[in-house]
């Protein structure tokens, strides 16, 4: 798996495999199974088509979080991105990083202004009065779930 992570990240080189199918599971266990897309051979296709599926919720993540910084700035709250999405960056093609929400934080004194406003714009809490620390907020619209530190 290793190797194949090494690849996909950093030489693009062709993988070859006798038996992809239990690489393909544990790399979907760790979430990492989309990142070779760009070196799977041609007979992999339930590989290839789950790489495609991903890149497609990590492009509705992506749009859904351009819609929620909008949203924020054009209310003049300001955010920084946390994990997933901010990571993708990193990686020589973003979308193929398995992505299922978007974490972000926004300062202490904006947190009840932030969650009203999520709400007013149809996002729903998940947490609201037990929220998991004093800073924690998690709202959930349809798709993807956001989540408000």
């Amino acid at each position: 798996m290793f190797n194949i992570l090494r690849a996909a990240l950093f030489t693009n080189e062709q993988i070859t495999l006798s038996d992809w199918q239990p690489v393909f599971e544990e790399m979907k266990q760790q979430t990492v199974a989309a990142l070779p897309y760009n070196i799977l051979p041609a007979e992999a296709t339930k590989w290839r088509s789950y790489c495609m599926k991903k890149q497609g919720q990590a492009i509705r993540v992506l749009h859904a979080q351009d819609e929620l910084i909008s949203l924020l700035e054009s209310n003049g709250i300001s955010c920084v991105i946390l994990k997933g999405a901010a990571a993708a960056m990193y990686y020589p093609y973003p979308t193929l990083r398995t992505m299922g929400d978007v974490d972000f934080l926004v300062k202490r004194c904006e947190l009840d202004r932030t969650a009203k406003l999520l709400e007013e714009n149809r996002y729903l809490l998940a947490h609201d009065k037990e929220r998991e620390s004093p800073d924690a907020l998690s709202t959930k619209p349809s798709k993807p779930q956001y989540i408000v530190a």
